[in-house]
């Protein structure tokens, strides 16, 4: 891949990345808004049984089809699409099993596992997303092989599109009948917007074989072979992948439970639930950002790790850096403005005390994003993974043994100790791999910046409490006053410079050779 195609395709997915959380986070305030809080745990309890299936699909095989379509291209000339009809083939058939399954599994899913039978009907609406996840995996990944990635970014913008916008009609005609009927709008909604997505990736193909684009198969339509090259690779990256999908299924599972057992009902255990769902919305948007710029790095730590360890310490750095850049004052400001953002953008002040705890996880996401990035561009994909589930154990003991002491802010700190865990581990692991142990000493003048931020956040927050200003004037002046108060500091201090900022759109300049 040239530098330019590199870069084009590294724009490409993060703008359409940045779209689809954008969209993903409004639907997530309206929901919330619809559904209530019971509704919205229902919600999110059904989704975390989703999750860890969903990511069987959607995370190692892309990339093992993605990587391996690439380098037989390489090596023929022209596209392989025995790669691609032969996963296809596989997905479909393992997709459509596994949907099958689903439906036939929510009752005992519902009732046993989960304890609410209010996430049947949700868990059975979810299966044709299971289907059309498993064929959107393969075309998005072939595609992403050949180093087209608007295909990608197009149906993935459209997906979200339909799931958001059908999502929200169902919900509307649904929730009359209970909160559970609503969730199960959300849920089929997602079945909707994986056709639409498909369609648009089946739509590229029938253009691509029309102009010759595509080759015919090398070796026939079916190669055994081409499954257990994809299953290799795709594994390990699965599993990391996985670890993440375990953590918010054993939130699921372990958080209501556990505040049943301190006298509250399951509504009202529920209810705090959704709250901290909300809360993890709120959370996981900064992070958006951090993996954007981390993303152009990857592929250059992969290609100097071994030829100029000098320079990949530089680059790990400055990747570190601006991780801790977008995330340190993204913490301190999710934490001071908990009541006013929960009650601004969710109209309910459930999500206040899990925000307050959460939002400190927002520099150990950012900081983890980045160095299993990292690492992953070292080659070694397995470790991320291993420290991802061992994080994954750490959170679900933290909750079931400080959620019934705690309350929901003791569900929220398991969250905190499992990202922590994983965090060390790659941070270790990377200190081994390229002797890079600088991760606090580059990040000072932030810290620094941050607290000096914090300060005059309190202060205008005080001062428009006074001035009694409303709820959206307070929020947009707080945080003008925060976001310019941070970037002055950060000058001042040395954390950042005037010609960064000025690269800051043109991410090879910034991350690449050393000044």
């Amino acid at each position: 891949m040239s530098k330019g195609s590199l870069m084009k395709g590294t724009l490409i997915m993060a703008a359409s990345g940045l779209v689809i959380k954008l969209i993903g986070f409004i639907f997530k305030i309206v929901l919330a808004r619809v559904l209530k809080e019971e509704g919205f745990a229902i919600y999110n309890i059904s989704y975390s049984v989703y999750g860890p299936i969903l990511m069987l699909f959607v995370s190692g095989i892309p990339v093992a089809i993605s990587q391996i379509s690439a380098e037989e291209r390489g090596k023929n000339g022209a596209a392989n699409t025995g790669i691609f009809t032969t996963m296809l083939a596989f997905n479909a058939f393992f997709g459509f099993l596994l949907a099958g399954l689903f439906v036939l599994a929510a009752r005992p899913l519902g009732l046993l596992l989960l304890g609410d039978a209010q996430t049947i009907l949700p868990l059975m609406g979810i299966a044709p997303a299971i289907f059309f996840a498993a064929m959107l995996a393969v075309f998005r990944g072939y595609y992403q092989g050949l180093q087209q990635m608007m295909p990608t970014a197009v149906s993935q913008i459209v997906e979200q599109i339909i799931r958001v916008g059908g999502g929200l009609a169902l919900v509307m005609v649904l929730i009359e009948a209970g909160p559970g009927y609503g969730a199960m709008g959300v849920t089929l909604a997602a079945g909707a917007g994986g056709f639409a997505g498909w369609m648009v990736l089946v739509g590229y193909y029938l253009r691509w074989r029309k102009t010759g684009f595509l080759a015919k198969p090398g070796g026939g339509w079916i190669q055994p072979g081409i499954v257990k090259r994809v299953l290799k690779l795709a594994i390990p990256v699965t599993i990391g992948a996985l670890a993440i999908s375990l953590m918010q299924f054993l939130d699921a599972t372990i958080i209501p439970l556990r505040l049943v057992s301190m006298g509250f009902t399951r509504e009202q255990a529920n209810n705090f639930f959704g709250g901290f769902g909300m809360a993890n919305s709120l959370v996981t948007f900064p992070t958006i950002l951090s993996t954007a710029i981390s993303v152009n790095l990857i592929p250059a730590i992969a290609k100097t790790s071994v030829s100029a360890p000098e320079l990949t310490r530089y680059r790990i750095g400055q990747a570190v850096r601006w991780g801790g850049i977008v995330s340190f004052p993204a913490s301190v400001g999710l934490f001071l403005l908990a009541e006013p953002l929960s009650i601004l953008v969710f109209a309910t002040k459930m999500a206040i005390l899990p925000l307050q705890v959460l939002s400190w996880s927002v520099i150990l996401i950012s900081l983890q994003g980045v160095t299993t990035g990292i690492i992953q561009g070292l080659g070694k994909t397995y470790l991320p993974a291993r420290h991802l589930l061992i994080g994954g154990i750490f959170n679900g003991i933290i909750n079931y043994l400080l959620t019934p002491i705690l309350g929901i802010r003791g569900a929220a700190m398991g969250t905190i100790g499992g990202y922590l865990v994983s965090l060390l581990g790659n941070l270790r692991d990377l200190g081994q791999l390229t002797g890079f142990r600088q991760v606090w000493r580059i990040s000072l003048p932030t810290i620094f910046a941050t607290a000096g931020m914090g300060l005059i956040v309190y202060i205008a927050r005080y001062w428009v409490g006074i001035c009694q200003l409303p709820l959206v004037q307070q929020v947009g002046v707080t945080v003008l006053a925060g976001v310019v108060s941070y970037f002055l500091l950060l000058l001042f201090l040395g954390g950042i410079t005037w010609k960064e900022i000025k690269s800051l759109l043109l991410l090879d300049r910034l991350f690449g050779n050393k000044r």
